[in-house]
């Protein structure tokens, strides 16, 4: 499944230099990023990485979430093919087919693409773009790219979010820097990790959903919300809002 625009695809060929090698023996992956990206461990299950000097303001995150534990997928493919799925279906779910908000916020597909083996060059992956707004005219526009695949027993979400003027003139390097993260690698050598303090960053809400696109909290109960939501902080205040 396809669906694109001349700008996404133009801007997804960029490449990035690479400097400086991550591996994880705990998320199972390695990727290499450039010279002045930083890693943040968020949790035990999330990182984080960023541009040191401020020339690119959206932030990377991987997600690994194990599958053996849930019992509602087959595998952990199926569970990246239904969270592909059901992200789209919650960001249209938003609008009217006349375009009228029913939640705020509120977002839009750019792209998404689910026809190719994108991840280690072997493994299914689905990605998405999606610009979200608020009714709140004071308050910027976002977007996230994303992407959902699996390995071994893991599920991953890969993603970039930030402002939406960066993400429109950088998504590419962005995607460049996802297509080059590797899943399944054991060393424990891990380089250029640091934690940071007082950076503006972006950051997912804990929201899931189900095939339908109704979203669930995170013991699978319907939640009641519209539509997902994102945390930012502002980067002159640095106040945490939710735009949910």
């Amino acid at each position: 499944m396809r669906f694109a625009c001349f700008f996404m695809i133009t801007v997804i060929l960029s490449s990035v230099a690479v400097s400086e090698l991550v591996n994880d023996v705990d998320l199972m992956y390695s990727v290499e990023i450039p010279e002045t990206w930083k890693r943040e461990i968020i949790s035990e299950t999330h990182h984080q990485f960023y541009d040191s000097t401020g020339s690119y303001s959206s932030v990377i995150s991987i997600r690994c979430y194990d599958i053996s534990v849930d019992n509602s997928f087959y595998d952990p493919e199926e569970w990246a093919r239904a969270s592909y799925l059901s992200y789209i279906i919650n960001v249209q779910s938003t609008l009217t087919p006349d375009g009228v908000a029913l939640s705020d916020p509120f977002g839009v597909t750019i792209y998404y693409d689910s026809s190719d083996a994108k991840q280690n060059d072997s493994l299914w992956a689905g990605d998405i773009y999606a610009k979200f707004y608020s009714t709140d005219t004071t308050l910027d526009s976002w977007a996230e790219y994303v992407r959902y695949t699996s390995n071994d027993i893991y599920g991953y979400e890969i993603y970039a979010i930030g402002f939406a003027d960066d993400m429109d003139t950088a998504v590419g390097y962005y995607a460049s820097i996802i297509d080059g993260f590797r899943l399944g690698t054991k060393s424990a050598t891990i380089n250029n990790a640091v934690k940071r303090k007082g950076i503006s960053t972006v950051e997912k809400n804990t929201f899931s959903s189900d095939l339908l696109g109704r979203i669930c909290n995170q013991n699978g109960k319907r939640a009641k919300v519209k539509a997902p939501g994102v945390y930012l902080i502002n980067r002159k205040r640095t106040e945490l809002i939710n735009l949910r």
